[in-house]
């Protein structure tokens, strides 16, 4: 009997003996796991994502913030402008424009791209005879989109005429003597963001 009483104190004071590393090893661990977690919860809540919008291909601005970070106001309302287009929305799909993306008031903890949808503008181009007259019910305008050709389209338009003067064609003011050409790459001769009148120039 009194073995096994010298037995368990033995083992009483070994176990007293290891209690406090024991103790201090759980400690030390559960500091170390807090300051991982620590440590995640600060590189989620401070990293940093990116809003890129899109012109096609080219990236015309970006939006860089922490997730949860309130945008700016500007930011959801920011519309890309492009002369002779109207802009219609961001969209996750470049090209096919089929899912619109309407701009968080927060920022998302994710990396996100948007392509802008742009239309072509429509402009009158009048054309006036610049001293003669076109034939009655003659077509004296037309409407076409930014940068289309406007020579290739002049032929629906009636030819004016002047007493004594030969018809030449048509230039950019009424003074022109040089008329808009059928060459698609002058940039004479494609319709800009803008309304416009050509004038009739006229030769003996």
């Amino acid at each position: 009997m009194s073995s096994k009483v010298e037995a368990t104190n033995a083992t009483n004071e070994k176990n007293e003996e290891l209690s406090p590393k024991f103790i201090w090893t759980v400690v030390a661990i559960t500091i170390v796991l807090n300051l991982i977690i620590c440590s995640v919860i600060y590189l989620v809540l401070t990293k940093e994502y990116v809003i890129q919008f899109k012109s096609e291909s080219q990236v015309m601005f970006e939006v860089k913030a922490a997730s949860g970070a309130v945008l700016d106001d500007t930011i959801q309302s920011t519309s890309a402008k492009k002369p002779g287009y109207v802009f219609e929305g961001w969209f996750l799909d470049n090209g096919t424009f089929v899912h619109k993306y309407e701009v968080p008031t927060t920022m998302p903890s994710k990396n996100v791209t948007v392509y802008g949808k742009w239309t072509k503008e429509q402009y009158t181009i009048t054309f006036d005879a610049n001293g003669g007259s076109f034939a009655p019910g003659a077509k004296t305008s037309i409407d076409l989109e930014y940068e289309e050709v406007i020579y290739d389209n002049i032929s629906s338009i009636g030819i004016p005429r002047l007493d004594g003067k030969t018809f030449l064609g048509w230039g950019r003011n009424d003074t022109s003597t040089s008329p808009i050409t059928n060459d698609k790459n002058k940039l004479a001769n494609l319709v800009p963001a803008r309304d416009i009148t050509l004038y009739a120039i006229w030769g003996d």
